[in-house]
């Protein structure tokens, strides 16, 4: 009781800072014998909207472990992991909710969101206003997990390594901004000024984040005291051995238990003063005085390739790994204390961050570090080309890996929807290259200076992406919109380039003028072999692009007409995006840009970053009527697909022009290709539907159908 008498004396003088800050109290007593955390705490919300709240939502991602259906679960399960499946029922943690109430020791009510059972809303007893703040008080006991799951939790030792251990306040800024817990280590907080008793016993060290006020010893147990303002989250690690090591400087402290053989606590020390004074000039000053990399952030944010080599093999200088994994995880714990974005959804503008600078680092220690290390020099090696690549050339190789095996993913995907491979590597790659590139653009270290200053602006401030890109916008007089503005989808198709009077050629056999953006090559019974666009690149030579699935069945019907008229087809290795904004916009990286009736192509001799996903490519194709061949229509009469901007009835002879001219003057197709809603459909043309997606607004599926006209 004297305790926390003491606890509520220390911390009196906060009470009413809660006008312009968030607030945690926790009371946290540690029963080591049933792992257990019973806690006492007191959160004061300050509702930064316009909006009055009747509820709150708080994160409990002690509870993601609760049952084999959670989201998290479902993760495990989506990653073939069955370690959490095949636990024990006490392996598994939970948090079980004793009272909710208000300062006036109303009971709330509460419940956890049947999809989401990490997430808790609670229902205010009093409206809360804009710029006013709420006060709720919780009682509850954590169950701690295994550390085997997510490597936090309990460990086989009986250390504690906790991480979203405690109840905590989601986002809103005119939405709700709650997940569940995925093993992402994403969590979207607000950031609240932290005071913690912790109570546990005298054997075992305590390491955080946060400023020791006082200690006291009592005698079985021992209570720490700890404080910090503007903080997002407070790692808390219980070791029986004092394992964490402290690098202090001027600017801030790496407290790290991260390990290299053979390399000593000088040389740690060393590098430790290197990564910070680096990561001080580079992004500024850190807000904080002490800042945490354990070999938990190594092991799930390792540097992949380096990690997989055996211990007898060592390429490169024995504190180059050492180095570069406190320099990765220094980074990335660094951004995720200052910048305060929705990692779920725009997570790639921190990897972007972090990689890049990783990057500048190896250019300004490591310049003629090869990506092979001493490898490179071994005879028999060397002849490869891999052995001329410089370290940093790696980032381009993996993401590309990716999207050579159509596997890519956009940058601005959720991370839970991302493969393993592209969240852990691939998309983290892309930023930083994404980055570098565009740093090179625009020149004069102006990427460099507004990082700097975005952070410096935004630091503990919640922001977005979209602030980053309008900040850069207005450091460089480049048009930088592509980086930003291009919604770009890899089309399947092949680009063709007919030379030696193409344009005689295509005007005898297509149906439509040479001159229009697209034209069509028919059969003598007007049924479609293959639609495409159409460009002049000068007098004697025309591209053509088209389906790659239909690029067979079009030199298969014109081989007879090249012969006799020496035109030549020469298929080119060009790749071929769809861009969906009507933008104008010069594109740095584009040999060709072909304008559509809604967006545009865009024709590149080098792969460019996918940036749409399937799903969305098939609605934005839907909602502006876009039919594909070989998808929603294949050797179909031309008028069933549609004939606006397919056919000339004024260019003269055709090849299939007799009964397309036939039904256009005399009547009008058996069959049009429509959008539709599935539930206007009957069952038999439900399952011809095509393209098949479900419209987010208006929640039901549509697709291309073949309607029979009366």
């Amino acid at each position: 009781m004297k305790i926390n008498i003491l606890y509520l004396l220390i911390f009196s003088l906060f009470q009413f800072s809660v006008i312009c800050q968030n607030k945690i109290d926790i009371i946290a007593v540690f029963d080591i014998e049933n792992d257990q955390i019973h806690i006492s705490q007191e959160i004061v919300y300050k509702n930064t909207s316009t909006d009055t709240l009747k509820s709150i939502f708080f994160n409990d991602w002690s509870h993601s472990y609760s049952t084999k259906n959670t989201p998290l679960a479902k993760r495990f399960s989506e990653e073939y992991s069955t370690k959490f499946h095949f636990a024990e029922n006490e392996d598994r943690g939970y948090t079980v909710i004793t009272a909710i109430t208000n300062n006036n020791n109303t009971n709330l009510v509460f419940e956890r969101l049947q999809s989401h059972p990490d997430v808790i809303k609670v229902e205010l007893a009093n409206s809360l206003l804009p710029n006013n703040s709420y006060s709720l008080k919780l009682v509850y006991t954590v169950q701690l997990p295994k550390d085997k799951f997510t490597r936090y939790g309990v460990t086989a030792l009986k250390d504690y390594n906790l991480k979203y251990w405690y109840i905590t306040p989601a986002v809103y800024n005119g939405t709700w901004h709650y997940y569940s817990n995925k093993n992402l280590d994403d969590i979207f907080i607000p950031k609240a000024d932290i005071n913690l008793q912790i109570e546990f016993p005298k054997n075992y060290f305590l390491t955080s984040e946060l400023d020791i006020i006082e200690t006291i010893e009592n005698s079985n147990t021992q209570t720490i005291f700890l404080s910090g303002k503007n903080r997002i989250d407070s790692k808390l690690f219980l070791n029986k051995l004092q394992i964490y090591k402290t690098v202090q400087t001027n600017k801030f402290s790496i407290l790290s238990n991260i390990d290299e053989k053979g390399l000593g606590a000088t040389d740690k020390a060393i590098i430790s003063y290197k990564i910070i004074n680096f990561i001080s000039d580079y992004l500024g000053e850190y807000p904080h005085k002490k800042l945490i990399v354990s070999d938990i952030d190594a092991k799930k944010n390792p540097i992949y390739g380096l990690n997989q080599l055996p211990d007898f093999i060592r390429p490169f200088p024995k504190n180059f790994q050492f180095e570069l994994k406190l320099l990765k995880n220094t980074l990335n714990n660094y951004l995720d204390n200052t910048l305060l974005i929705n990692p779920r959804k725009e997570q790639w503008l921190k990897d972007g961050i972090q990689i890049y600078f990783m990057i500048k680092y190896i250019e300004d220690y490591y310049p003629d570090m090869k990506l092979l290390g001493s490898l490179a020099n071994v005879w028999g090696i060397r002849s490869f080309h891999a052995s001329d690549l410089k370290f940093n050339e790696q980032y381009g190789l993996v993401y590309m890996h990716m999207a050579r095996t159509n596997r890519d993913q956009p940058l601005d995907m959720q991370k839970d929807s991302l493969l393993k491979f592209n969240k852990n590597l691939a998309n983290k790659y892309k930023a930083g290259v994404g980055l570098k590139y565009l740093d090179d653009y625009i020149n004069e270290d102006i990427l460099e200076r507004t990082i700097k200053s975005f952070l410096k602006d935004n630091k503990l401030r919640n922001t977005s992406a979209k602030d980053f890109e309008i900040f850069l916008k207005s450091q460089t007089t480049k048009n930088i919109d592509w980086f930003f503005l291009m919604q770009l989808y890899k089309l399947n198709k092949t680009v063709l380039s007919l030379k030696n009077n193409p344009i005689q050629f295509l005007n005898g056999l297509t149906a439509n003028d040479p001159d229009e953006p697209r034209n069509v090559f028919l059969n003598i019974h007007g049924r479609i072999v293959a639609i495409f666009d159409q460009v002049k690149i000068n007098d004697d030579k025309f591209w053509i692009i088209c389906q790659q699935s239909c690029v067979d069945a079009l030199l298969n019907h014109i081989d007879r007409y090249i012969k006799l008229s020496q035109v030549k087809v020469q298929r080119l290795e060009s790749h071929v995006y769809f861009d969906m904004e009507n933008s104008t916009d010069d594109v740095p990286e584009a040999e060709l840009i072909i304008p559509q009736k809604k967006g545009r192509l865009i024709i590149a001799d080098n792969e460019l970053e996918s940036t749409v996903s399937d799903e969305d490519f098939t609605l934005f194709r839907l909602r502006n009527n876009i039919p594909l061949q070989g998808v929603d229509f294949n050797d179909d009469f031309v008028l069933n697909v549609g004939e606006k901007g397919l056919v000339s009835y004024t260019k003269g002879c055709f090849l299939g022009q007799e009964p397309v001219s036939k039904v256009h003057n005399r009547s009008s197709p058996t069959w049009q290709l429509v959008v539709k809603y599935e539930d206007e459909c009957e069952e038999e043309v439900k399952q011809k539907m095509t393209s098949k997606v479900l419209d987010p607004d208006a929640k039901r599926v549509l697709g291309f159908v073949f309607k029979r006209n009366k």
